[in-house]
């Protein structure tokens, strides 16, 4: 059978300023694709984000998720406690270990932590996005399904976007499209 782990969930206390940092693209800004001075896309693909509106607009539209996804990460967390109080304990338990998932694909594609990653933010947010479409863990169409496929995959899809979001993959783990494809794979058996 499967097992849970405990693993850490830092969107929670995320204040906004380190929102806008994590995972939201200003490709306007004059160092865009670079982060502390290291490129985290290759200058096609920076182009390609800066030129193309629909692009911008779903990379805002996944930032813009993952701040809906903070904002009932607290709620659950604060309903959770006895007596209402928000817990500032950021660890969840969840039935996969992403960042132990992350750091596995790091070490064997041997991800060089200085170099630009392959990766296209688009491609990100859609395997992400498509992964979450095929998470069931209740099958059904009736309301009453739905409602417990709803309640029971709803952390562990703030946790994917959190994670998984386009510009942390880039910036954060700066995986390989092989490499990146090899842990949604992961996720999904």
């Amino acid at each position: 059978g499967a097992f849970v782990e405990s693993q850490s969930l830092s969107l929670l206390s995320y204040s906004r300023a380190e929102l806008d940092e994590i995972y939201h693209y200003h490709p306007n800004d004059l160092n865009f694709g670079t982060f502390r001075g290291k490129p985290y896309m290759l200058p096609h693909v920076i182009r390609k984000v800066q030129e193309q509106s629909a692009i911008m607009q779903d990379l805002r539209a996944e930032a813009e998720q993952i701040e809906r996804d903070q904002k009932l990460l607290r709620i659950i967390m604060y309903e959770r406690e006895p007596g209402g109080i928000m817990t500032t304990e950021e660890k969840l338990v969840l039935p996969v270990n992403l960042s132990r998932m992350i750091w596995n694909a790091q070490m064997t594609f041997k991800i060089d932590m200085n170099k630009t990653s392959d990766l296209e933010p688009q491609y990100i947010k859609q395997q992400v996005y498509d992964l979450i479409e095929r998470l069931v863990v209740v099958d059904g169409d009736d309301s009453l399904s739905r409602e417990a496929q709803e309640n029971s995959t709803t952390l562990f899809k703030i946790l994917l976007r959190s994670v998984l979001a386009s510009k942390v993959v880039l910036v954060k783990h700066r995986l390989t499209k092989e490499a990146f494809d090899g842990v949604i794979a992961q996720i999904e058996s």
